[in-house]
């Protein structure tokens, strides 16, 4: 009896999570990127025929991500526009591929490592963030899930398949890669590690192939230099430099835009070394590799977007349901909260802010500024809840005064949020080092 309320239990979490993920989903996406992927992608590109040229395009197309991320936006946009349906079911059809790594990371989550894991999953803000804003970050999070699981129980090949396939969507995350082989390698010699290797290169190429021999250049450029030349921006380290100078990017020096990479290379390596030197004898110190470097990824990436976080998320939340009495409750809560002090509660004291008083919003990708407002009804739509709230507030002499002054502050805003989301993340990469030393002595 106790069990089957348990198990009825489990699962009016997992419906309450979805209906949640569901309303997120029709309500609203950040139209500010779904119109490349709408109007490039799929008008000028795909419906046009010349779907492999997509990286051939001008700099304005925005094509930086890698070729899963926009097979994952074409075809279920493609399938909604084959249907006629209006915004909200167009919405629902594209996300359903987050929703379902949602339900992939949870699924794993709670099968492999307990219900505990696999609730701080569903409390944590940030995979219904990343549903509600459309991002493809669940996708990229999922596949590099299932590589863990499958380096956990030796599948060595499958692992490095599984982390090259979440390079497809988000390319950072094939720094990975190299644990499963460097695994083989030490477990089963040099044949069965170049054996791998070369069926990672082969599944890449498999997928890449159509779109690099149309245009290697342009390939290369749009999925590697447009990030190179960008400036830092979001919740990174590096951007704090563009707060503290009002948002003026031309105060800011050229050299902000590629000093990142001296330490971020080298925090990199010296884990990669550290894990080559002293190779995982169990899962847990496993899970601690995969987890500090992802928290370094993050952490010394110039580009600090909110949405990063889901990569570790899952880790982070195996990590704390194994170490359950050793970690504070406030360790708990930062987990799942920091999300909705960057994302949400952040977001509510700058951009809204600029929403409410008409003003501008900078997009330092494209080093533009924009309408807030705009933003806002292209978003979310001009009959959305929080758009009648802004036209509420507006109206108001005294909220008005006071959004000002929000807009005023916003860079006091973003260097307090940026120094305390990386402050948690260097607490996690303290605690994960402690911890792969005492599984290294367990053994």
């Amino acid at each position: 009896m106790l069990e089957k309320l348990s198990s009825a239990g489990k699962w009016w979490k997992v419906i309450a999570a979805n209906v949640v993920l569901l309303v997120l989903a029709v309500s609203e996406w950040n139209y500010y990127d779904v119109r490349y992927f709408v109007n490039y992608w799929f008008e000028d590109y795909f419906l046009k025929g010349r779907f492999f040229e997509i990286y051939s395009g001008p700099l304005r197309a925005k094509v930086a991500y890698p070729p899963l991320a926009i097979y994952f936006f074409v075809i279920p946009y493609y399938v909604a526009w084959s249907l006629s349906l209006n915004i909200y079911l167009t919405r629902l059809i594209v996300k359903l591929p987050l929703l379902a790594a949602f339900n992939g990371v949870y699924y794993i989550l709670n099968k492999r490592y307990g219900g505990r894991a696999g609730d701080l999953w569903l409390l944590n803000a940030i995979g219904y963030i990343v549903v509600a804003e459309y991002q493809f970050d669940l996708i990229a999070t999922l596949l590099l899930a299932v590589g863990f699981l499958y380096a956990a129980e030796k599948k060595y090949t499958l692992s490095a398949v599984a982390i090259a396939l979440s390079a497809l969507v988000k390319q950072v995350l094939a720094i990975l890669v190299l644990f499963p082989i460097i695994s083989q390698l030490k477990e089963e010699g040099y044949r069965s590690a170049f054996k791998s290797l070369s069926i990672v290169l082969a599944t890449v190429l498999l997928i890449s192939a159509p779109f690099i021999l149309v245009d290697p250049w342009a390939f290369i450029e749009k999925t590697t230099f447009f990030h190179a030349v960008r400036y830092p921006q979001n919740y990174s380290l590096w951007a704090l430099p563009l707060y503290m100078a009002w948002y003026d990017l031309n105060a800011l020096p050229q050299w902000i835009t590629w000093a990142w990479i001296i330490p971020f290379v080298a925090a990199v390596l010296a884990v990669t070394v550290a894990y080559y030197v002293n190779p995982p004898v169990n899962e847990d110190m496993l899970l601690g590799y995969f987890t500090i470097q992802l928290l370094l990824v993050i952490m010394l990436n110039k580009v600090g977007n909110i949405n990063y976080y889901t990569w570790v998320s899952p880790f982070l939340a195996v990590f704390l349901a194994r170490n359950i009495r050793r970690v504070s409750y406030r360790v708990l809560a930062l987990y799942m909260l920091t999300p909705v002090l960057t994302g949400v509660i952040t977001g509510m004291l700058v951009e809204f802010p600029a929403t409410v008083i008409g003003g501008d919003i900078l997009i330092v990708e494209d080093q533009a500024w924009i309408s807030a407002e705009q933003r806002v009804i292209l978003s979310y739509g001009v009959d959305s809840l929080l758009y009648k709230l802004v036209i509420y507030l507006r109206s108001s002499p005294h909220m008005r005064s006071l959004f000002e002054l929000l807009y005023e502050g916003r860079s006091v805003t973003m260097i307090i949020s940026t120094l305390l989301y990386n402050m948690f993340l260097a607490y996690m990469v303290v605690l994960t080092a402690r911890s792969i030393r005492e599984s290294s002595t367990r053994g």
